[in-house]
C-alpha cells in the first residue's frame, strides 16, 4: 500500500502521474555587507537582474496568450500583475534602500526586504489579502535566483507530471504549457493564494498543505493527487485503479454540469436559489458566467489599490468596472469598497494607521475610507458611472452604526448630483452593508430600515463574535462557524433584512 498524506484540497479532481520535484528554496541571506564605491554595481545587479526576469515573464504572457485553453486568461493577466509589481514595487523600492543606506549587496537586500514585508502580511486579518504575500515571495525568490545563477525555472515535463514541492509558486505556474502538468501538490500553500486560484482555473487538481511531502516522494516516483485533499505515494495497483476510476467519474460529473449550468439551481425540496459569484480579478467574469451564475454577488476591489505606486485614479477605475458590469451582459453585481486595514501600504491613499497594535480593531474597511474622503469619493463616484453599463449594487464593509450609513448615504447621493450635473444619466443605485461585527447583527433591524440589502460576512462575524484571530495558528483551533453565538446572529440578520 502507498503512503498517505493529507493536505488542503484546493481544485478538484483525482490524477495518478509521475512525480516531478521542484527542489529550491530562497532562505535569507546574509547581509553581505558592500563598501559604497560597489553601490552602483549592486544597484545595476537588482535592476539586471529585475529586466531578466519581466523579459522572462514577457516571453511567458505572449507565449500564453496565443493558447486556447481554459483559464489562459487568468495566467496571461496573472503575469502582467507580476510584470507591473516589478517596476517601481515596495519590494523593488526597500531593495534600494539598503543596498544605497544599508550597505547591502543586491541579494541580501531583496532577502532582507522580503523579510520585512512578510511582517506586515502576517498582520493581516483577511485571509485573502494575507495570502498575496505568496506573490511578493514568488517573484523575490525567483530575482534572487537570476541574481544568484540559480537554475529556478522547471525544465522539460514527463507526460501526467505531477509538480511535488515544498512551495510552488505563481510563476512556476506561468511558465508551465496547458496540459503538461496534471497535478500540483506542495507543503505550503492555502484556499486564497494565487495557486490555488489558477489551479481552479486551469482545472489542475492540487493539494497544498502537505506537511512531510518531500521526505516521502522523489523525481520519477508514481503519485496519486486528489483535489479533495489527499496525496499517495507509490500507490499500490488497487490504490491506482480506485483513483483512475475516480478522475473518469469526477471528469463525467464536471461534463454533466457544465450542461446544466445554465438551468435554474433548485434544491431537492424544490427551493430556488439565485446564485451568483464571488470574484477577485476581472479575469475570473467570463468564467463565472460560463458555469451559470445569475451575477457577482461579491466584486472585490482590493485589486484596483494594493501593490500600487499611487491611488487608481477615477477615470482608471470607471475603466475596469465598466468592463465588469458590460462582461456581465445585464447580470447584476454587487460591488464593494475598499475592505482593507489601515496597516496596509496604500500609497497615495491618505491617512492609513501601520502602527496600530490591533489592525482589526483599527482604521480599517468603512473607517479607513471615511478617514480618506477624497480617494474614497472617487471610487464612489467610479461605481456610478460603471453602473449606467448594467444593474449594480454598492456594498460597504464593517459598517456598524447608524451614523455611519447616514453618512455614506449622503456621499453617494452628493456624487451622483454632480454626475447628473454633468450630464451623466445615472440612477441611484441600491445601498447595502456587511454585517460583520456582533453591534451590527444585534441592531440589523434597525440599520436594515436605511439600506436596500444587508450582507453576511461570515468570516469577521464569527472572529468578533469568539474574539479569535484566524490567522493566529495558536488559537486557530477557537474559530467555529458553527459556534451557537454565530449561528443566532445569522438568523436574527436574516430575519431583520
Amino acid at each position: 500500500m502507498g503512503i498517505m498524506l493529507s493536505g488542503i484540497g484546493v481544485s478538484r479532481g483525482v490524477v495518478v502521474g509521475q512525480a516531478v520535484r521542484v527542489d529550491r528554496g530562497h532562505p535569507i541571506i546574509e547581509a553581505t555587507r558592500i563598501g559604497p564605491e560597489e553601490v552602483p554595481r549592486e544597484l545595476g545587479r537588482l535592476d539586471d537582474g529585475r529586466d531578466r526576469l519581466v523579459a522572462d515573464l514577457e516571453k511567458a504572457r505572449r507565449r500564453l496568450a496565443q493558447q486556447d485553453a481554459p483559464g489562459i486568461e487568468e495566467l496571461v493577466s496573472l503575469i502582467g500583475v507580476q510584470i507591473g509589481f516589478l517596476g517601481n514595487s515596495r519590494l523593488m523600492r526597500m531593495s534600494r534602500t539598503h543596498i544605497e543606506e544599508g550597505l547591502m549587496s543586491a541579494p541580501a537586500a531583496v532577502s532582507a526586504s522580503m523579510a520585512q514585508i512578510e511582517e506586515v502580511y502576517a498582520k493581516m486579518t483577511d485571509p485573502y489579502l494575507a495570502a498575496r504575500f505568496e506573490d511578493i515571495d514568488a517573484l523575490g525568490g525567483r530575482l534572487l535566483d537570476i541574481m544568484l545563477d540559480r537554475d529556478g525555472a522547471i525544465g522539460q515535463l514527463p507526460e501526467h507530471a505531477v509538480l511535488v514541492a515544498h512551495e510552488i509558486t505563481p510563476a512556476d505556474t506561468a511558465w508551465l504549457e496547458p496540459g503538461q502538468v496534471a497535478a500540483i501538490a506542495a507543503e505550503t500553500g492555502g484556499l486564497q493564494g494565487h495557486v490555488a486560484i489558477l489551479a481552479r482555473a486551469l482545472a489542475i487538481p492540487a493539494v497544498l498543505g502537505v506537511h512531510g511531502l518531500l521526505e516521502q516522494v522523489e523525481t520519477g516516483d508514481q503519485i496519486l493527487v486528489d483535489g479533495a485533499g489527499q496525496v499517495v505515494v507509490q500507490p499500490d495497483a488497487d490504490q491506482q485503479a480506485k483513483g483512475k476510476a475516480a478522475a473518469m467519474a469526477f471528469s463525467e460529473r464536471l461534463e454533466r454540469l457544465r450542461a446544466n449550468a445554465d438551468e435554474p439551481a433548485y434544491s431537492l425540496d424544490q427551493v430556488y436559489y439565485n446564485l451568483q459569484a464571488n470574484i477577485e480579478l476581472p479575469q475570473e467574469v467570463p468564467r463565472a458566467v460560463n458555469w451559470g451564475a445569475n451575477g457577482i454577488g461579491l466584486l472585490r476591489t482590493e485589486f484596483l489599490f494594493l501593490e500600487r505606486r499611487n491611488s487608481p485614479s477615477e477615470e482608471e477605475q470607471t475603466e475596469i468596472l465598466s468592463s465588469i458590469v458590460k462582461q456581465l451582459g445585464g447580470r447584476p453585481v454587487t460591488i464593494r469598497t475598499l475592505d482593507v486595514g489601515g496597516e496596509k501600504v496604500l500609497p497615495g491613499y491618505g491617512e492609513l494607521d501601520q502602527d496600530a497594535e490591533n489592525p482589526a480593531l483599527g482604521l480599517r474597511a468603512i473607517r479607513l475610507s471615511l478617514r480618506n474622503e477624497e480617494p474614497f469619493r472617487a471610487q464612489i463616484r467610479a461605481i456610478l458611472r460603471a453602473s449606467r453599463h448594467g444593474p449594480v449594487r454598492l456594498l460597504f464593509p464593517m459598517v456598524a452604526t447608524m451614523l455611519e450609513i447616514t453618512h455614506l448615504r449622503g456621499l453617494v447621493e452628493e456624487e451622483r448630483a454632480r454626475l447628473v450635473d454633468e450630464g451623466l444619466d445615472i440612477a441611484m443605485p441600491p445601498l447595502g452593508i456587511m454585517i460583520e461585527v456582533p453591534a451590527a447583527a444585534l441592531s440589523a433591524d434597525l440599520l436594515a430600515k436605511h439600506v436596500e440589502f444587508l450582507s453576511l460576512g461570515t468570516n469577521d462575524l464569527t472572529q468578533y463574535t469568539l474574539a479569535i484571530d484566524r490567522t493566529n495558528e495558536k488559537v486557530a483551533h477557537l474559530y467555529d462557524h458553527l459556534n451557537p453565538a454565530v449561528l443566532r446572529l445569522g438568523p436574527f440578520s436574516v430575519a431583520a433584512a
